[in-house]
């Protein structure tokens, strides 16, 4: 959940809405046409470490309530900016008002309100015409996502199994640590230990004989004194 997402948006010029997509009330239209290249000029401002003000119909808590409830009833709050990194941003296709991009961004990063800041920074409006997300991390993507109908056909005739990706590939993205018998027992009880490594975290801890035992991530200063505490403990029968 900590990676990085790929999104393929839809943004639609010209029209701007109250939830910054297409499920809102429409509160500004403009048909002022927009070229290709006016739109690609503006993106440089939206790559690389930004501030996001997020939008009001999200479930952002403020005040102990989530903004989407203040702004059903018609209340519009300050809310505070941020920080997100856009790693990619780029036009696959434009068809006026129509766009199609592809954005590579931090999790927690609101695309409608790229969208809808990309039409205030084009003078026209815009929203969110659709979205879909496209990757989690490098390695789970829908290029090799299972159609629900054909994992659907397998559930039924007991061959899901072969759909099923290992532990290790699934972690491969985290560093690989080894844990020795000492070391084990104790993060199996969910205690602390010292690794003497400075990886950030979190890290995927295994016994010498490859069995997994634990998601950890690291306690204080990012040096090779830190304590790294388990997250999640698994025991593999």
């Amino acid at each position: 959940m900590g990676h990085t997402k790929t999104y393929q948006a839809i943004i639609k010029l010209g029209e701007s809405t109250d939830t910054y997509d297409s499920e809102g009330e429409i509160t500004s239209r403009d048909d002022t046409p927009i070229q290709r290249e006016q739109f690609e000029a503006v993106l440089p401002q939206f790559k690389g470490a930004i501030q996001q003000i997020p939008p009001m119909y999200s479930a952002i808590k403020q005040d102990g309530e989530k903004l989407y409830e203040k702004a059903r009833r018609g209340e519009e709050v300050e809310r505070e900016a941020r920080d997100v990194t856009i790693y990619r941003i780029q036009v696959d296709s434009f068809v006026y008002p129509e766009t199609i991009v592809t954005i590579r961004c931090t999790p927690g990063t609101y695309i409608r309100s790229i969208a809808h800041d990309i039409g205030q920074a084009l003078g026209v409006g815009a929203h969110l015409g659709g979205l879909i997300r496209i990757a989690s991390g490098e390695n789970f993507t829908t290029g090799n996502a299972v159609p629900l109908r054909i994992l659907e056909k397998d559930m039924a005739n007991g061959t899901w199994q072969k759909h099923l990706i290992s532990v290790r590939e699934g972690l491969s993205q985290l560093p690989y640590i080894e844990l020795n018998n000492q070391q084990e027992a104790i993060v199996r009880n969910g205690g602390i230990i010292q690794l003497g490594i400075s990886n950030r975290g979190p890290i995927q801890a295994w016994t010498d004989e490859h069995v997994f035992v634990a998601i950890m991530s690291r306690q204080g200063d990012e040096d090779a004194s830190a304590e790294w505490k388990p997250d999640k403990v698994f025991h593999v029968e």
